[in-house]
């Protein structure tokens, strides 16, 4: 619920918008404030950043006895890659000999086609 609310409040042009054009809903729920956080926001706790120390990075890659093991979340990690696109890639995707590897990126395929 508290992301809901301050999401509200962030699109306060949307009422604006439908305010000006005489159109509901005319007035943001969640009133304004001119302090900074206003009074009825939230505070939202950020999410940890999803990592690992470089310690248990190297302890498991110490414990992976295959290159090729060892290849896979190298790549992962170096990537940047979103999950899904890596899910997606296929044996004909990858070019060993380049050290090369093809994805489709989020939002260069067209749906329902």
């Amino acid at each position: 619920m508290p992301r809901t609310i301050a999401h509200a409040l962030t699109v306060d042009g949307f009422y604006t918008s439908h305010q000006h054009y005489g159109r509901r809903p005319v007035v943001n729920p969640v009133p304004e404030s001119r302090d900074r956080r206003a009074r009825l926001r939230p505070k939202v706790r950020r999410a940890p950043a999803l990592a690992i120390p470089d310690r248990l990075w190297d302890e498991l890659f110490t414990q992976m006895r295959c290159d090729r093991n060892r290849a896979l979340p190298a790549c992962y990690v170096s990537s940047g890659a979103h999950a899904g696109e890596l899910l997606g890639v296929r044996l004909e995707d990858v070019d060993r000999s380049a050290g090369r590897l093809w994805m489709i990126t989020k939002g260069t395929v067209q749906r329902g086609s």
